[in-house]
């Protein structure tokens, strides 16, 4: 819903953002308590599950084309008040979404060991790896359709809905998750596999109740004639979303080389790298949340014709989100050993997790800024320069950072996680200075 005046902006700043970071922190929960089960089972398993959730990340960016182009859409339509054109949008993001969560389901299943090898690991953390993953591929078309579908809700102002699924989604993990790994209730022990089972059927689950709310929301008119392939309506999709998709499946490429260089340092150094990483992407949560607010409240007024208010809108969230991401910083780095001790019982990966995690905080503030800014960027329709930004930070300044001081100065995960700050401070600065140009005003969708 449109703000009616300024002073209403940061109101709805807050509808939007709290319920995007309810939902990604349910949505990241599914792998925390996954990372949590299988830290009981060993080093192997938890590298191995790690690759995996890499590799899965991977999947999540290339379906951003979607999903953000059907945000952006949707937030214009609904600017505009056209929810017929808003429920056209959505109807073909779902029919590319199927197309595409079967294809990436099929290429995960089949070559889930050799995706996992490819990372550098030991033939340990291939086996578990690839048994996790070819799993979890089951569940990757219900994956995207929620995506999708929670973009095109976010779009239409309702974050709510995504939200009410995924914690239906977490429910339904730690029901199944433990008792699965380790044979409890009379069910088998399956490890690795008991929990990659768990998550397929909680995302199942989930893209069922995601999918139920969509066909009912009043801001989204579906036809018949819409569930006909349209092209044009799709090049538009793409239009927008291709860039950030380009964007995240470069960034999460990064992060696999990312991964392999921290593999060189030992597997015990890798659980350790990413236990942190999911801790720390906790923390991370009110950048998504903020930032997906200053995307849907940017395209939805420009849509009714009030950039004053997209700037209004893109400051309050900017705020807000310092202030939080600042405190989660601190959080992070004061409670680092807490944080390790409850995904470990491994005493060196606790110790090492615990040096890593406080350097790795000191980026919270930078990623508040580039986030937002970026952000906002998208809700114009202007993709492009957050995906430049955003590459040139991984490419030509995080990963040669992280290889000089973890690698060749020997400073280990501590120096490697000293690149995330470098990288993070020069997209802040990249992105405010592209919106501080104001061509975000006039672009058209």
């Amino acid at each position: 819903m449109l703000a009616p005046n300024p002073q209403d902006t940061a109101a709805s700043v807050r509808r939007i953002a709290w319920p995007v970071i309810g939902e990604h922190l349910l949505q990241t929960l599914v792998g925390v308590v996954d990372m949590a089960v299988v830290g009981r089972l060993g080093s192997a398993e938890v590298a191995g599950i790690g690759a995996a959730t890499q590799l899965v990340a991977l999947v999540i960016s290339a379906v951003a084309a979607l999903s953000v182009g059907a945000t952006v859409l949707v937030a214009r339509s609904t600017g505009a008040r056209d929810p017929r054109a808003a429920g056209h949008v959505t109807q073909q993001a779902l029919l590319a979404g199927l197309l595409l969560g079967t294809v990436l389901a099929v290429v995960g299943g089949v070559f889930a060991d050799e995706m996992i090898r490819v990372l550098g690991a030991d033939e340990a953390v291939v086996r578990e790896g690839g048994r996790y993953l070819r799993i979890n591929a089951l569940a990757w078309v219900p994956l995207v359709l929620m995506l999708v579908v929670g973009g095109a809700l976010r779009g239409a102002g309702d974050a709510r809905a995504p939200l009410r699924a995924s914690v239906w989604m977490n429910v339904v993990n730690v029901t199944l998750a433990i008792p699965l790994a380790f044979g409890y209730l009379g069910l088998p022990a399956l490890g690795v596999a008991g929990v990659a089972l768990a998550a397929a059927v909680a995302r199942a689950i989930g893209a069922c109740l995601v999918l139920a709310i969509v066909l009912r929301n009043r801001q989204l008119t579906f036809e018949r004639a819409g569930w006909r392939w349209n092209g044009a309506v799709q090049l538009r999709v793409l239009r927008i979303g291709v860039p950030t998709s380009v964007e995240q499946v470069l960034l999460s490429g990064g992060f696999l080389f990312y991964g392999a260089m921290v593999i060189t340092l030992g597997t015990t150094v890798y659980a350790a790298q990413r236990i942190s990483f999911q801790a720390i992407n906790l923390a991370f949560m009110p950048a998504m949340g903020f930032g997906t607010a200053a995307t849907t409240l940017t395209g939805q007024h420009l849509g009714a014709g009030r950039p004053d208010l997209a700037a209004l809108a893109t400051r309050s969230a900017l705020r807000q989100c310092l202030l939080l991401m600042v405190g989660t910083g601190v959080l992070c780095a004061a409670g680092a050993p807490l944080l390790m001790r409850l995904f470990s019982t491994d005493p060196e990966v606790i110790r090492l997790g615990t040096q890593a995690l406080p350097v790795l905080a000191l980026a919270q503030p930078f990623w508040a800024i580039s986030s937002i800014y970026a952000g906002s960027l998208r809700g114009a329709g202007d993709s492009r320069f957050p995906m430049i930004s955003t590459n040139l930070g991984m490419w030509v300044l995080r990963l040669p950072s992280a290889y000089l001081f973890g690698i060749v100065l020997g400073y280990g995960l501590p120096g490697v996680y000293l690149s995330s700050t470098i990288d993070a401070g020069a997209r802040s600065l990249l992105t405010y200075l592209r919106y501080r140009t104001g061509n975000w005003r006039t672009r058209e969708v």
